[in-house]
């Protein structure tokens, strides 16, 4: 029902989406005030059909795109890549937009749900609204490979941090990893943040690796704690950052240009993973 619900809602008022037309700031207006409203809901770049929609008050988008763009440049051949913690979802549809790729995106927020939806014109899109677990994880590694795993500013958030990282690396061929530094003003309350970076230096040391790019780090007042049960499109009108506060993307393994990706995702592990979205 609320499937149905979503597409009887984006034909009746985002015409201008279907056809492809540019949106106005009206239009972009009506489509952040429908989303929707959950934790974090302005931390990431909103993105329908190729058109940013919101500008996002966490690290910016563009910058870390363009820093992966390093690796999905040296791809001749269709992929498939694997998103945690997705957020709004702008690195797959991104991705899927620019590159012949199979996304599947990994989160929990319904607000993602209806962005997918507003992408009409995209194809490649896998949507699994599903927490990140070990468990989950474990059960994804057994049925699927991709060619690259994306984990950008999710591991510190998550339980069993150090083995999830680890198991990254049987998930996919690249693995693309990006975590705050030791001195983000977040870490009284994400202690492991010290750690992973360290754990994560001491593994680009000893196995081969590279940084792609640093990002400087926005203050945290600017989105944490933060439920928005409405959209006030002046609230976040200018993004602060941290003074001399830079996350690292670390990129690890081998691109493999001999062996072409099957762009499908198995239908089963969907389902036992809360599928809810597949374009």
């Amino acid at each position: 029902m609320y499937i149905l619900f979503k597409k009887i809602f984006i034909l009746l008022f985002f015409v201008s989406i279907i056809l492809g037309n540019q949106l106005s700031k009206e239009e972009k207006d009506i489509i952040l005030r429908s989303l929707s409203k959950e934790k974090y809901f302005l931390y990431q770049d909103i993105i329908i059909n190729g058109q940013i929609v919101w500008q996002g008050v966490g690290p910016n988008c563009s910058q870390r795109y363009e820093c992966i763009k390093k690796i999905l440049d040296q791809y001749n051949r269709p992929i498939k890549v694997l998103d945690l913690g997705a957020s709004n979802g702008y690195f797959s549809f991104r991705i899927a937009q620019d590159y012949q790729a199979l996304c599947v995106m990994m989160d929990t927020s319904d607000r993602l749900l209806d962005i997918c939806f507003l992408n009409n014109r995209l194809k490649g899109i896998v949507y699994l609204k599903q927490l990140i677990t070990l468990q989950a994880l474990s059960l994804l590694a057994e049925y699927e490979h991709f060619d690259i795993v994306l984990a950008f500013n999710i591991l510190h958030h998550v339980s069993s941090c150090k083995q999830i990282t680890d198991l990254l690396f049987k998930l996919g061929d690249i693995v693309i990893i990006e975590t705050p530094p030791a001195n983000d003003p977040r870490v009284h309350i994400k202690n492991n943040i010290p750690f992973l970076e360290q754990y994560l230096l001491a593994k680009m040391n000893l196995s081969g690796g590279k940084i792609l790019g640093s990002i400087l780090r926005p203050m945290p007042q600017q989105f944490d704690h933060i439920s928005c049960m409405s959209v006030d499109l002046d609230l976040f009108n200018q993004i602060q950052y941290c003074e001399n506060v830079y996350s690292k993307i670390f990129c690890f393994g081998t691109i493999n240009n001999q062996m072409y990706s099957n762009l499908f995702f198995n239908k089963d592990i969907y389902n036992a993973l809360g599928g809810v979205y597949y374009q």
